[in-house]
């Protein structure tokens, strides 16, 4: 009976001294907790962030405070520090140190002292705020400077971490240099080929060309001896003035041949010759049109995965300096843009 009643006691105590936590630091930052045993009947947590008019909440941490039997008047509240961000183990002591001052200053009287002791360690968290060091050049991350304060609790200046950027892209890009060289030679090569297309396309389509006006003159040759050979009374009409022509020709070309069935069997011969080398360079005018699509497909293709893969570096998380935890750049990358801002204006000024 006389427990329930103690308890009865510290519960009404507490009610009254909870509302006023969280007038004052919020209803969401405050959250009832088990109990830890017997004699620690009530327990909270409470959220606290450093008071900053101007700069970056670069510290935070929850407090728990474990209410004991017999308090206020008889017993302390119990002080731990359930998670921090951003405080070295010198700023955690320094609020563990502002406590239990606070606890030792204002405990023990019929009184509750929740209020004054969050007062207190609030003070110390500002302070630890205002002292908090950048962890790539070690000094300390003013309001002047803009900081940034990443997931894995670790605060740095914004130009630090973005030198620190710079220098990983460096690397990064470099192995991608060293891993993607028989890439990058293969579209080297390809481009090449694509730039030197037209023209061999175009000296195919000549050749083609060429060998059609030999087959032509060919076919012709032949046409005109066949016709010779057949005499006026075998074809349907005389030669005409352009085949007595042709056939001057023919005989001027080929002076000390008989113009007979013979020599019109060798001329046939030719003619198909003529036909198999046009029927070649046909076919060598479609593979190089064809080797020059491909080429060109093969190039697009392997320009992607090269623009892909580099998109993927640029937008990569960055490693964070101290626990190599990922950082996502845009955290950076705004805040390098507002410092930046921020040393235009100072210099206008």
């Amino acid at each position: 009976a006389v427990a329930r009643r103690a308890m009865g006691e510290v519960l009404a105590m507490w009610e009254e001294e909870l509302e006023v936590v969280r007038a004052i630091y919020g209803e969401e930052a405050v959250r009832l907790g088990a109990a830890a045993d017997a004699e620690v009947p009530l327990r909270f947590e409470v959220d606290l962030k450093p008071r900053v008019e101007s700069g970056a909440e670069l510290v935070s941490l929850t407090l728990s405070v474990g209410l004991p039997r017999g308090y206020p008047a008889e017993a302390c509240p119990r002080l731990s520090i359930e998670k921090s961000r951003g405080l070295s183990d010198a700023n955690v002591g320094s609020l563990l140190a502002a406590a239990s001052k606070a606890s030792e200053e204002y405990g023990l009287q019929e009184e509750g002292c929740i209020c004054q002791l969050l007062s207190e360690v609030s003070e110390a968290l500002d302070a630890a705020n205002d002292s908090c060091e950048c962890n790539i050049c070690l000094e300390v991350c003013g309001p002047s400077e803009p900081a940034v304060h990443p997931p894995c609790e670790h605060v740095f200046h914004c130009l630090c971490l973005g030198h620190w950027a710079v220098l990983k892209d460096a690397e990064a890009e470099e192995a991608a240099l060293e891993a993607g060289s028989a890439a990058r030679a293969e579209r080297d090569a390809l481009r090449r080929e694509v730039a030197e297309a037209p023209w061999k396309e175009a000296a195919a389509a000549e050749a083609v060309e060429a060998v059609v006006l030999v087959v032509s003159r060919r076919m012709r040759r032949a046409e005109v001896l066949r016709a010779r050979l057949k005499g006026p009374g075998a074809g349907s009409s005389e030669a005409t003035e352009a085949d007595l022509g042709d056939f001057g020709y023919l005989s001027a070309l080929e002076e000390g041949e008989e113009m007979d069935a013979a020599y019109l069997d060798k001329l046939l011969e030719r003619l198909r010759e003529a036909k198999a080398c046009l029927q070649r360079a046909q076919a060598d005018e479609r593979r190089v049109a064809a080797r020059g699509q491909e080429s060109g497909r093969r190039l697009q293709v392997l320009e992607g995965d090269l623009a892909t893969a580099a998109r993927v570096r640029a937008s990569a998380s960055l490693p964070c300096p101290v626990c190599r935890a990922p950082i996502d750049r845009s955290v950076f990358k705004a805040c390098v843009a507002a410092s930046a801002s921020s040393a235009i204006a100072g210099g206008a000024d």
